[in-house]
Parts: C-alpha cells; structure tokens; sequence
C-alpha cells in the first residue's frame, strides 16, 4: 500500500508542484478544494500526510484542529503552506509538523518531504495490519482460556476471530501468546479486547514481552518492506 497524503488547496500552481514532488516519491496524493471537502475526507480515508494552504482559506486551522481530533489521522504528518511567517507559532498550535513557505518551489518541496517521509512510513508500520493465520492462545483475569484462529497482526495488536459468547468473557487485562509465520519465539504479552463486529475482534496491546516486542517489530519491518516494494512495482 502506497503512502497517501491530502493537499486542501486552491491554487493549481501549488498542487501541480507538490503532485509532482509526491507523485516522484511514490506517495499518492488527492487534492481538495474546500474545507468541507477536506473535513469530509479526514473523517472518511486514512492519510499519511495532510496539507494545508492557508492562503486558499479564511478557517485553514480548522482542518488541523480537526485532523488532531480525528480518530484514524490525528498522527499525520501536517504540513501548512504559507506566505506570512509571522503566524508560524498559531500553524504549529493548531497541529502542523512542518511549514512550507510560498511561493513554492521543487527544492523547497522535495526537502520537506524527504524530511517527512520517515515519519511517514514509521506511523504506516505502526497501524498497518498484516494478514496471518494460526492459532492465538487468550487467558482472562478470571482464569478463563480460549484459543482463537488469528487474521492480522499489526504493530499495536491482533485481530482474530470470535463468537459472540467467547466476546463476553473476555473482559478486562487478557494475557496472550501466538507464533508469527515461521517464528520460533512465542509473542506474548497483555493487552485488552478493543472491539468486536461480525463475528471478529481485535486486541489492543497493553504491555508485551522486550524479547517478544523485538521478534515482531523485526517480523513487521521485513513485511512492510515487501508491500512497500509491492505498492511501488503495481505503479510503475
């Protein structure tokens, strides 16, 4: 899956030039027009990067204000593009991690992208979930044990599926343990049911094992790059 970013601007010279700059870098970029538009799309898709012209809109903040608010976005990397630099300290309140100064230019651009763009693809291995199977071994504070068929892994927890009866006794801290795709080292850990829905649930960790948490963010670097270089062969 290719990185994503939103530019909410109304100047076609500025989103021809960071298109560009984005498009260069193999990350997908979607440009709106209004603030309705861009709320709408903050509340809708997940992004990896949110830009703002504050020269397109009297109320610019507000998308800032309502990225930090949302729930999928509110870690994207914000950019704010600028002519007055004198309102700098109220963007950085408002949210943005960068500002771009106007008139833009592809140097300007490109460096604070490559700026970026480990902070990028450092939250995507965060929250990317990767499809696996097997079995994940659950016991409750209550003593009660449930063995459950495994769907992802990501670098934050599990989903696997459930009944709706299984759902009910799984309250409170629960301990876990599962073996990634060819790993010898047990994942173990705490961590608490999330949510449930048609028949699956996911887990959010709580705590998890220094040796465990080393074998899984290793085992999710080398799947994220293979993705990664998947999402780039499919758009070349």
């Amino acid at each position: 899956m290719l990185l994503q970013a939103m530019l909410a601007s109304r100047d076609p010279g500025s989103a021809a030039l960071i298109g560009s700059a984005f498009r260069g870098a193999v990350v997908g970029i979607r440009v709106v027009r209004t603030l309705e538009e861009a709320r709408s799309a903050i509340t809708q898709c997940k992004f990896d990067a949110v830009m703002v012209d504050y020269e397109s809109f009297q109320e610019s903040e507000q998308v800032l204000l309502a990225l930090r608010r949302s729930g999928s976005n509110q870690r994207a990397i914000a950019f704010a593009l600028t002519y007055n630099n004198a309102h700098a300290k109220a963007i950085y309140e408002a949210g943005a991690n960068f500002i771009l100064h106007k008139p833009l230019d592809a140097e300007s651009i490109t460096q604070a992208l490559c700026a970026a763009h480990g902070l990028m693809a450092s939250e995507r291995r965060r929250y990317l979930r990767h499809e696996i199977s097997g079995a994940c071994f659950l016991r409750t504070s209550k003593g009660s044990e449930f063995n459950l068929d495994l769907t992802n892994v990501s670098e934050g927890g599990i989903g696997f599926s459930l009944t709706d009866y299984t759902a009910s006794q799984l309250e409170g801290e629960i301990r876990f343990r599962f073996y990634l795709p060819d790993g010898d080292l047990a994942i173990e850990g705490k961590g608490t049911l999330a949510w449930v829905r048609e028949g699956r649930g996911g887990m959010q960790f709580t705590s998890i094992a220094n040796a465990s948490r080393a074998e899984l963010n290793r085992w999710l670097l080398r799947r994220f790059d293979v993705v990664a270089a998947e999402a780039v062969a499919r758009s070349a």
